[in-house]
C-alpha cells in the first residue's frame, strides 16, 4: 500500500522541525487537531451508514452564494448519479406539479421569514418513479437573518402506503363498530378510555362520551366489585398478551344493573410482539340472565305439573334402574311409600313384570320411543293391574334416562277377553272369502281374526297377522303412515262404513294398493273395543290411472319450458311455460315452428339435432331468441322419442332460462359462502331453493332432521321421490301448498307453517315448523327461497298424546268426576266449559276468574271466548270468526291445541296456549278450554332468538378478523386432514384460492415428501391433544421456498376427542435472512473490535513513552532547574504542562478501557467490606469537598455482607463517582448509601448538584461523551471516567445506572452480587460506535 507523500503525521513533522519550543507547542496543537479530525471522520462514517439504513439524507442551501449541496443518500433518493451537481431550480423540478408551489413557498418563507418547515410531498425521481418524500428545512441565522437552510430528505413511500391502507381499514372498522350491537372500547396501556362504540353509549345512557375519553377505565360509576375484576383482567391481558373473558354486572348512568359478557383482546400491530392497546368487546347479557331466572321459575312450574299429573309418571336411570323422580299418582296406584320406591331399583320390590320391562327397554333403545306397551304391575297389597306405558329417552347429566307415563287399562283388557270368545261362529264364512276379512282389538292392535285370503291381498299369511299385533302399521307405505293414522283415529271414535285406499309394502318389497271398508265394534257404553274390516288388493287398477295423470301433470305444469316435436324438428306440443319463456301469447303461435327458429343463431341448432339423432340425447346451454328479438341463455336436456320398433318419431325437451344464474354466478358463490357459514351454525334446518325449486344449499341440521345428506338433497326439486308433505290432519299436501311452491306463488314470507314430511324409507312422519322467505333480485323478482324449519315431531307427539289422554279422560268422565273436580279447582291453568249452540261460558275454575280479572261467576257466564279476546288476532283475523272455527274443529276431531291472544277485562292483552277438548257431561257434548298464560315463555323465546342473532353477528365479526390476520390460518378435519377453512393470508402465501383448498389435503398441493411431513405433524398434534410449535418449517410456494413458524392446535369436542386441527403459520423467511445477516455483521464487528483494541493499546503505549520525559522536562523548566524563566515563559510552560497532564490522563483512560476489554485482563478479587472502601474514598475527598462546603455522608444499611471484588478497582469506581459529584455540586451534600437487596449489594451515590438532562442521560456512559458543555468546559474531563466505572462494575458481574433531574441533583447506583460463589467476568462491554 503506497503512502501519501503529501500528508505527514505529527511525529514525522516533529522529526523534521527538531525540538524548538515554539514549534513543539504548534505540533502539540496539531496533534490534538488530528485526534479531533479522526473523531469527526468516524462520526461522519457512522452518520452516513445511519442515513442509508433510514433512507434519510441531508442537504444544505447557501443563501448568500446560492449553492445547493446534497448528501449521497439524497442523490440515491433522486435516482441521479453520484457526480450530479444540484441547484435550487433543478432540485424543485423533481417535485410533483401539485407539490412544487408548496415547497417553493416553504423555501421562500424559511429564507425571508426564518420559518422552518416539515412537509410530506409527492415526488418524481429522475427515473420517473412516483414516490412520497419528507422534506425538512431549518434556517441558520446570522444577525437575525437566514444565511443558510439546512435540512433532511427522506423517502416515506412505504409509510404513506401503509397510512392509506390504514385509513381504508379504519373506515371499515369504524362503520362496523358503530353499527355493531356489541359495546367496543379501546383502552390504552395506562388503562385510560380512548374510544367507546355507539352500542355502549346507548346501553349505558351516556350523553357525551367524549367527556370520558382519557379518563380511567373501568368508569367511575361502575360498582367497585366490577372495577376490581376488570382492572385485574386488563393488567393480566397486557402482561400475558392473552385474550381474557369475564361476565359481571355494572350499572348504567341511571343506576340500573346491566350484565355484560366482556372479551379483552390485547392488540399487537405490524407484527410486534408487544401489546399496543386493549380492545374490550362487551355484549349485553342482561336479558339472558333475566331469561335464566325465568327458566328457573319455569322448571318449578314443570315440577308442579309433573307431580299433579293424573297419569303415573316416573324418570328412571337406564343403567342403574334407580328412579330419579316419581309423581303422586304412581305412589297412590302402587301403594308403596316414596322412600321405598326411590331406594329400590326397578323390579327389586317385585312390583312389575321385569321380563316384559326388558323387552320394552330393548325397543326403546332401538327406536328412541316406546308406545302402547302393556306391562303387568302389582301393588303392595298384591292387586294385579295391566298398565299401558309410553316411554322416551332423555339425557340428564349426560346419562340416558327414560321418562315413563302409564295408564291403568285393567278393565279394558277384561272386556277384550270376553269379546274374543264370540268370534268362532263367524269363522266358516270368513274362510271362504277371496277378500281379507279381519278383526282387531282396540287399543292393543292384536288380531283376533284374519281370513286365509290375507296371503293374496297383503302378501303375508293369516298366521303372521295373528302373531304380530299391529302388523298392518309396520307394512304401511311411508307415504301413507300419517294418512292411515288419521283414518284409524276416526274408526276408534265409532264411525262405521268408512271406506278408503292406502298403499303397503308386501313381503317381497313390492308396493300394493289396498281398498278397505271398516266398522267399529262398540261395547254397551258405546266405547270402541274392536274393529272389523274387509280388504281388497286394487294395485293394477290404481297404477294404470296414476301413471297417466303423473305424466300429464309433469309436462303441463312444470316450471320448465317443455316441448315435443316430430322427427323433422317441427314443434307439435308445448306447455304454458314454453309459451311464456319465449314471449308468445299462446301455443298456436309456437306449434308448427322449427326448433331452430327458437335459437338466436339457427346454425347452433344443427349440432343439437345431430347429437339427438346419433346418441338420442343432448344437454347444454344455448342462446335463445324471444318473439320480440331479445335473447336469453337457455339450458336444458333434450331427448329422442322412438316407437316400439325403435324408429325415431320425434324429440322432447325441457328448457330453463338461466341468464340470471350465469350472470350472478360470482354473487351467488359469495352468497352461498355467507349463507353456508350462517346455516351451518344455526340450530334449525335451512335449505336454499333456486327459482325452479331445486335445492342449492342445505345445512347439517337439515340433513339431521330429514335423514338425508347434503349430496342427496342438492339439485332435488320440491316434487321429489325423496319426500312428500302432509297436512296437519294427515292428508297428502297438494304441490301448491308445499312451502317452497307457496313462496314462489304468493311472493311473501310465511312463518309457523306446520307440515309433515313423509320419507319412503321411514315408518314415521317428521313434523316441522316452517318459515320461508323470498330472496329478490335487482328487478325485485324472486330469485331464491330460503326455507328454515325446526323439528317439532316430539312436540307433535306430545300434542297427540295430550289429545289421546284428553279423549280417554272424556270417555271416563262419569267415573272420575270427583278427581276431575279436584284438578279443576286446584289447577293453575284456567279451565272453562262452553256449551253449544251459542258457545257461552257455563263454568270456570278459580284460576279462570283470576287470569281474566273477572269478579264473579255470574259475570263470567255472560261472556264468550270473543269477549276475553281482542277484536283481532295478531294475524289480522277477527277473533270471533277464528274462535268459532277452532271450536267446530275441536268438536269434530275431539280436541285442538292452539296459540291465542287473550285479554283481561281491563283490556290488557297476553299470550296463551288453549287446549280445546270435547267432553260429555250428563250425556251432553260440551267443550272444555284449558288456557295457559305463556306470555313469559314467549318473551323468553324471543330473548333467546335475539341472543342467537347477536352470536351469529359476532361469529361473522370473528370470521372477518381471521380473514384480515396477516398470518396464514387454516383448519383441517381431524378425520381425514382435509382443509375446512383457509384465510386470505394463506391464499396469498400459497397462491391458491380458498375454494381450491377446501375438501383437499396436503398431497394435492405439495411435493409428496413435504406433504408427508405436514401430515405426520398433524397426526402427532391430534394424538397428543396438545399444541405443537414448529419453530422453522420449510414450504414450497409459487415464489420459492419459504420458512414458516407454525403452531398446530387440536380442537376437541366435549369428550376430548379431536374435531379439527387449527394451524397458524407466520412467514419468517425475512426474519431468518435478517438474523443471518446480523450474525455475519456481528462477527465482522467483533473482528474489527479486536483490531481496534490492539490498535488502541499499541498507540497509547507509543504516545505515553515520549510523554513522560516531556512532562519531566517541562516540570524542571518551571521549577528553574534549567535556568530562570520570565513570567511569560512560565505561563506558556504551565499551559504546556497542563495539556501534557491532560493528554497523559486521556492516554491512561484509553489504556484502562483497552485493558478492561481484553479477555486476558484479570481482576484481583478477594473478600472485602465495601464500607471500608467508601470511608477511605470519602476521607480522601474531604479537602476538596470542604472548599465548596459540601457535606459527605455514608449511610450504611442493615446486615451489609462482605463481597468478592478487586479492592483497588472498586475504590477507583467510587472515587470517580464522588469526584464527579463534587465537581458538579455547588452546595448541599453528597451521600453514599448501601443496602442488601435480593442477593445483591446496592450502592447509591446521591448528590444535590446541577443534575443531568434527559437527552444526556441516554448517552452518559458512552466513551468520550460529555454532558452540557457549559458545565464540562468548566470542570474538564475526557468523557471516559463513567465508561470505565461501568465496565469495572460489569467485570464484577453487576450493573450501573443513573437517575437524575436537571436542577435537583443526580443518583448514580450500582449492584454487585453477594454470593460466595460469585465469579467476575473476563470482559466488559464498552461501545465506541455510538
Amino acid at each position: 500500500m503506497k503512502k501519501n507523500k503529501s500528508k505527514k503525521s505529527v511525529n514525522e513533522l516533529r522529526g523534521l522541525v527538531g525540538t524548538n519550543k515554539k514549534d513543539e507547542k504548534i505540533l502539540d496543537t496539531l496533534k490534538e487537531l488530528e485526534v479531533e479530525k479522526n473523531k469527526l471522520k468516524k462520526r461522519e462514517i457512522l452518520l452516513d451508514r445511519t442515513s442509508r439504513l433510514a433512507k434519510v439524507g441531508g442537504w444544505e442551501l447557501d443563501l448568500l452564494e446560492n449553492k445547493l449541496h446534497w448528501t449521497n443518500e439524497v442523490k440515491l433518493i433522486h435516482e441521479v448519479p453520484m457526480d450530479y451537481i444540484p441547484d435550487l431550480k433543478s432540485g424543485i423540478k423533481f417535485y410533483h406539479p401539485e407539490s412544487i408551489p408548496i415547497i417553493t413557498k416553504a423555501i421562500k418563507d424559511a429564507s425571508e421569514k426564518n420559518k422552518p418547515f416539515d412537509l410530506d410531498l409527492k415526488f418524481i425521481t429522475a427515473k420517473g418513479r412516483n414516490i412520497w418524500v419528507r422534506a425538512q428545512g431549518d434556517p441558520e441565522l446570522k444577525n437575525k437573518k437566514a444565511v443558510k437552510l439546512i435540512g433532511t430528505f427522506q423517502d416515506i413511500t412505504g409509510r404513506k402506503e401503509s397510512e392509506q391502507k390504514l385509513k381504508v381499514s379504519d373506515k371499515k372498522n369504524k362503520t362496523y363498530l358503530e353499527n355493531s350491537p356489541a359495546c367496543t372500547k379501546i383502552v390504552d396501556l395506562d388503562l385510560n378510555l380512548q374510544y367507546m362504540s355507539h352500542a355502549g353509549v346507548v346501553g349505558l345512557g351516556i350523553k357525551d362520551v367524549s367527556e370520558l375519553y382519557g379518563k380511567p377505565y373501568p368508569l367511575d360509576f361502575y360498582p367497585e366489585s366490577f372495577k376490581k375484576i376488570m382492572t385485574g383482567n386488563l393488567k393480566k391481558a397486557i402482561k400475558t398478551g392473552e385474550t381474557i373473558e369475564q361476565e359481571a354486572p355494572v350499572v348504567d348512568k341511571k343506576g340500573n344493573p346491566v350484565w355484560f359478557h366482556s372479551t379483552i383482546i390485547p392488540v399487537k400491530e405490524n407484527g410486534n410482539k408487544k401489546v399496543e392497546y386493549l380492545m374490550v368487546v362487551s355484549i349485553d347479557t342482561t336479558e339472558r340472565n333475566l331469561a335464566e331466572g325465568k327458566l328457573r321459575e319455569s322448571e318449578e312450574k314443570f315440577s308442579k305439573a309433573f307431580n299433579s299429573n293424573p297419569a303415573t309418571l316416573a324418570i328412571i336411570n337406564m343403567e342403574t334402574r334407580k328412579r330419579l323422580a316419581i309423581n303422586e299418582s304412581f305412589i297412590k296406584k302402587i301403594g308403596y311409600t316414596r322412600k321405598e320406591l326411590m331406594n329400590s331399583p326397578l323390579g327389586a320390590l317385585k312390583e312389575i313384570d321385569m321380563a316384559r320391562v326388558r323387552e320394552g327397554v330393548g325397543i326403546l333403545k332401538k327406536d328412541g320411543v316406546l308406545h302402547d306397551f302393556e306391562v303387568k304391575l302389582w301393588s303392595k297389597s298384591g292387586v294385579e293391574m295391566t298398565m299401558l306405558y309410553f316411554a322416551e329417552i332423555i339425557k340428564i347429566d349426560n346419562k340416558d334416562h327414560m321418562i315413563v307415563s302409564g295408564i291403568d287399562i285393567t278393565d279394558r283388557k277384561k272386556a277384550e277377553e270376553k269379546l274374543g270368545k264370540s268370534e268362532s261362529k263367524y269363522r266358516e264364512v270368513i274362510e271362504g272369502s277371496q277378500d281379507a276379512i279381519y278383526r282387531m282389538a282396540i287399543p292393543s292392535g292384536e288380531y283376533t281374526l284374519m281370513s286365509p285370503s290375507a296371503k293374496d291381498v297383503f302378501g303375508y299369511n293369516a298366521e303372521e297377522f295373528l302373531k304380530s299385533p299391529l302388523l298392518i302399521k309396520k307394512i304401511i307405505h311411508p307415504d301413507y303412515k300419517k294418512y292411515f293414522k288419521t283414518k284409524w283415529a276416526d274408526l276408534t271414535k265409532g264411525k262405521t262404513d268408512e271406506e278408503y285406499e292406502y298403499k303397503i309394502i308386501d313381503k317381497d318389497g313390492r308396493d300394493r294398493w289396498i281398498h278397505q271398508l271398516n266398522r267399529a265394534i262398540l261395547d254397551k257404553n258405546k266405547k270402541t273395543i274392536a274393529i272389523e274390516g274387509v280388504c281388497r288388493d286394487v294395485t293394477i287398477e290404481r297404477e294404470a290411472g296414476e301413471n297417466l295423470r303423473t305424466k300429464d301433470l309433469i309436462f303441463n305444469y312444470s316450471a320448465a319450458a317443455n316441448s315435443m316435436s316430430d322427427e323433422n324438428g317441427i314443434i307439435k306440443e308445448t306447455n304454458d311455460s314454453f309459451v311464456s319463456m319465449w314471449g308468445f301469447s299462446n301455443k298456436k303461435e309456437v306449434i308448427g315452428k322449427s326448433i331452430g327458429s327458437f335459437f338466436a343463431d339457427k346454425k347452433e341448432a344443427i349440432p343439437v339435432l345431430i347429437s339427438l339423432k346419433k346418441i338420442g340425447r343432448w344437454t347444454g346451454d344455448f342462446i335463445a331468441k324471444r318473439k320480440d328479438g331479445s335473447t336469453f341463455i337457455a339450458h336444458g336436456p333434450a331427448a329422442s322419442i322412438v316407437d316400439s320398433d325403435n324408429k325415431l318419431v320425434g324429440y322432447s325437451s325441457s328448457v330453463y332460462d338461466v341468464s340470471k344464474e350465469r350472470k350472478s354466478k360470482e354473487e351467488l358463490k359469495e352468497s352461498r359462502e355467507r349463507y353456508s357459514t350462517l346455516a351451518n351454525t344455526i340450530g334449525v334446518g335451512a335449505i336454499l331453493h333456486d327459482a325452479d325449486t331445486s335445492v342449492i344449499l342445505s345445512n347439517p341440521q337439515a340433513s339431521k332432521i330429514l335423514g338425508l345428506t347434503e349430496e342427496q338433497m342438492r339439485g332435488k326439486k320440491a316434487i321429489s321421490p325423496l319426500w312428500k308433505f302432509v297436512r296437519e290432519d294427515g292428508r297428502n299436501m297438494p304441490l301448491s301448498e308445499y312451502p317452497v311452491n307457496k313462496i314462489f306463488r304468493e311472493k311473501k314470507p310465511i312463518s309457523d307453517y306446520i307440515a309433515g314430511i313423509n320419507r319412503p324409507d321411514r315408518d314415521y312422519i317428521t313434523w316441522v315448523n316452517v318459515s320461508a322467505t323470498p330472496i329478490l333480485d335487482k328487478e325485485n323478482k324472486i330469485r331464491y327461497a330460503s326455507i328454515t324449519f325446526a323439528d317439532i315431531t316430539e312436540k307433535k307427539g306430545a300434542e297427540e298424546e295430550i289429545k289421546r289422554l284428553n279423549k280417554e279422560l272424556s270417555q271416563k268422565a262419569e267415573t272420575i268426576e270427583e278427581k276431575y273436580k279436584t284438578l279443576y279447582e286446584s289447577s293453575a291453568d284456567a279451565i272453562m266449559i262452553l256449551e253449544p249452540p251459542i258457545w257461552k261460558f257455563t263454568a270456570g275454575n278459580p284460576a279462570t276468574m283470576k287470569m281474566f280479572g273477572i269478579r264473579s261467576e255470574a259475570e263470567f257466564k255472560q261472556l264468550g271466548p270473543w269477549d276475553v279476546s281482542p277484536k283481532k288476532q295478531p294475524d289480522g283475523q277477527l277473533s270471533s270468526e277464528i274462535a268459532k272455527k277452532h271450536i267446530m274443529l275441536a268438536m269434530k276431531n275431539g280436541s285442538r291445541l292452539i296459540e291465542w291472544t287473550h285479554k283481561k277485562l281491563n283490556g290488557k292483552e297476553f299470550q296463551t296456549t288453549v287446549l280445546l277438548t270435547k267432553l260429555k257431561i250428563n250425556g251432553k257434548e260440551v267443550l272444555q278450554a284449558t288456557v295457559r298464560d305463556v306470555s313469559e315463555q314467549k318473551k323468553t323465546e324471543q330473548q333467546i332468538e335475539d341472543r342467537n342473532i347477536e352470536l351469529e353477528e359476532q361469529k361473522a365479526f370473528l370470521n372477518s378478523i381471521i380473514d384480515n390476520v396477516p398470518n396464514m390460518i387454516f383448519v383441517k378435519d381431524a378425520k381425514n386432514l382435509k382443509f375446512e377453512l383457509f384465510n386470505k393470508a394463506g391464499e396469498k402465501l400459497l397462491g391458491q384460492k380458498n375454494s381450491q383448498m377446501i375438501g383437499k389435503d396436503d398431497y394435492d398441493f405439495f411435493p409428496k415428501k413435504q406433504a408427508k411431513f405436514f401430515i405426520e405433524k398433524d397426526k402427532a398434534t391430534l394424538n397428543t391433544g396438545k399444541l405443537l410449535d414448529i419453530a422453522e418449517e420449510p414450504i414450497q410456494t409459487p415464489s420459492g421456498e419459504r420458512i414458516l413458524h407454525t403452531k398446530k392446535i387440536p380442537v376437541l369436542d366435549k369428550e376430548k376427542n379431536p374435531l379439527y386441527l387449527l394451524g397458524i403459520s407466520e412467514d419468517i423467511t425475512h426474519k431468518i435472512e435478517a438474523r443471518e445477516k446480523i450474525l455475519q455483521a456481528n462477527k465482522e464487528l467483533q473482528e474489527l473490535d479486536i483490531l481496534k483494541n490492539k490498535f488502541l493499546t499499541v498507540t497509547s503505549h507509543e504516545l505515553k513513552t515520549p510523554l513522560t520525559p516531556a512532562k519531566i522536562q517541562t516540570q524542571m523548566l518551571l521549577e528553574g532547574d534549567l535556568g530562570e524563566l520570565n513570567d511569560g515563559q512560565k505561563k506558556s510552560f504551565d499551559i504546556i504542562l497542563r495539556n501534557i497532564n491532560r493528554l497523559d490522563h486521556l492516554i491512561g483512560d484509553i489504556l484502562e478501557i483497552s485493558r478492561l476489554r481484553d479477555e486476558g485482563f484479570q481482576l484481583k478479587p478477594k473478600k472485602l467490606e465495601i464500607g471500608k472502601i467508601i470511608k477511605n474514598v470519602l476521607k480522601n475527598q474531604i479537602p476538596v469537598a470542604a472548599k465548596k462546603k459540601i457535606k459527605l455522608t455514608y449511610v450504611k444499611g442493615k446486615n451489609i455482607p462482605a463481597i468478592q471484588g478487586d479492592e483497588s478497582r472498586l475504590e477507583e469506581v467510587l472515587t470517580n463517582l464522588v469526584d464527579n459529584a463534587i465537581k458538579f455540586t455547588e452546595k448541599g451534600s453528597i451521600k453514599i448509601y448501601t443496602k442488601k437487596e435480593s442477593g445483591k449489594l446496592l450502592v447509591r451515590v446521591v448528590d444535590t448538584g446541577v443534575g443531568i438532562s434527559k437527552r444526556d442521560l441516554k448517552s452518559l456512559f458512552q466513551p468520550f461523551y460529555q454532558a452540557e458543555p457549559m458545565y464540562t468546559r468548566k470542570h474538564g474531563g475526557t468523557g471516559l471516567g463513567l465508561s470505565i466505572a461501568k465496565a469495572i462494575i460489569q467485570r464484577h458481574g453487576g450493573e450501573m445506572n443513573i437517575k437524575s433531574k436537571l436542577g435537583e441533583g443526580s443518583e448514580f447506583y450500582f449492584t454487585i452480587p453477594t454470593g460466595s460463589g460469585t465469579k467476575v467476568k473476563h470482559t466488559a462491554e464498552i461501545n465506541f460506535s455510538k
